[in-house]
């Protein structure tokens, strides 16, 4: 059995035996969630809006397998707005989550290029390392918890003396929570450009800040699949999008269309919505944007001002709900600084916690699932040596403190 079988079995363990098995309790505090909780985290009242719009509309067949045009000419405007990059809509493909798009693009990667050496981050989530060694069975892995640099290095090393061939890396949406700078991709895509038959592929998410890349992203061997998931509380929504070259896209949409078809009516509206409204935010031009949807649906200027308000004033009342349980987290490592060994907390969702006693992260897993507190081992994610535990801050701020308090006492 392979890393990543055994990284595979161990998670199913853990969610389906012990988390939701023996130990399944409504009492217990979750944190090791993979999205937030559902009465933590507070939703736009545009989702609800373009629900109900979609219904009375009767859009059952509202899409096609090519995407809608107005979402992606909306997707268009807002991946292009920082750096001036020249993304066209066949350059995007709307899609119905990060896991699956990921092993298609590995598919369509070995039907290009074969069985080749690829490179690839640990810890990661299981399902997408999954979906990668279903087409590459030679998969070698470096750590994402280093200094930018060393990662840096390491990649370059693999490169050169494995002859790697396609990158599998992550931006924000990663499970240790980690967002890279633009000087970080800047050293990566040199990489790339270096050799010609190198191809990076980039699992990132929407946050509640925009992600750092350089205009040079926009390469025909870099491929970047985008979850909105964690910036709108929607784990399991599968709603993102992809962007490609335009050949690329374009055999994405083939396949998709008779495998498994688009996402549905109201997750188009939705997407498209949430891209004018990002753009409108991002770029202060409010006005210009909104205009486009009501003349496009016939939504008065005063409702859509007051969805745009709410959307933007929810977004960052959920940042601010982020950041305190942060703050908390690490009050709470500072306290028991003498217990913990290292810290790999990098300002996202996620935080790994290494102790300084040599007890497997497995087992204080149990000790604490015991207590009704369940955290993450970091065996269940590639970490062999299991050296870990990873907390997650999408819980209420009252139940993080109860939760750690637990931890504390019982380590």
């Amino acid at each position: 059995m392979n890393e990543i079988e055994k990284g595979k079995k161990i998670f199913n363990i853990f969610f389906k035996k012990d988390l939701y098995g023996r130990f399944d309790d409504d009492n217990n505090i979750i944190l090791s969630r993979g999205g937030w909780e559902d009465s933590y985290v507070s939703f736009p009242k545009l989702f609800r809006f373009c629900i109900n719009y979609t219904l009375q509309k009767h859009w059952t067949g509202y899409s096609d397998s090519l995407g809608h045009k107005n979402t992606l000419r909306a997707l268009k405007l807002l991946v292009n707005y920082k750096y001036g990059y020249s993304y066209q809509v066949d350059n995007l493909a709307l899609t119905i989550g990060n896991v699956i798009t990921i092993g298609f693009v590995a598919r369509l990667l070995k039907d290009k290029l074969g069985d080749v050496p690829i490179l690839t981050f640990k810890p990661y989530y299981p399902p997408i390392l999954k979906s990668i060694n279903y087409y590459f069975n030679n998969i070698r892995f470096i750590s994402n918890l280093e200094d930018e640099n060393v990662i840096l290095q390491n990649i370059r090393k693999n490169i050169n003396e494995n002859n790697i061939k396609v990158l599998f890396l992550s931006n924000a949406i990663g499970v240790e929570g980690r967002t890279f700078s633009e000087k970080f991709w800047i050293e990566v895509i040199k990489f790339v450009k270096a050799k010609n038959d190198l191809f990076l592929v980039i699992d990132e998410g929407l946050w509640f800040e925009p992600l750092n890349y350089p205009v040079s992203i926009n390469d025909k061997r870099i491929i970047r699949v985008i979850s909105l998931s964690k910036k709108y509380g929607l784990a399991g929504c599968k709603l993102g999008f992809m962007i490609g070259e335009p050949d690329f896209i374009k055999e994405f949409y083939d396949y998709a269309s008779t495998n498994y078809g688009g996402p549905l009516s109201v997750f188009f509206l939705l997407a498209e919505f949430i891209y004018q409204f990002e753009y409108a935010y991002y770029s202060q031009n409010k006005d210009s944007a909104l205009k486009i949807l009501a003349t496009e649906y016939d939504i008065s200027a005063e409702r859509l001002n007051t969805l745009f308000d709410d959307f933007i004033k929810t977004i960052q009342k959920n940042r601010k709900k982020v950041d305190a349980n942060q703050k908390i987290l690490n009050e709470w490592i500072q306290k028991n600084n003498i217990l913990i060994e290292k810290t790999f907390n990098f300002g996202g969702i996620n935080v790994f916690i290494k102790f300084k006693n040599t007890i497997k992260a497995y087992d204080l897993f149990n000790k604490f699932i015991e207590k009704k507190v369940s955290v993450m081992p970091s065996s269940c994610l590639g970490d062999e040596n299991d050296s870990m535990i990873r907390i997650t801050l999408l819980e209420k701020s009252n139940i993080l403190r109860r939760g750690l308090k637990i931890i504390e006492n019982n380590l």
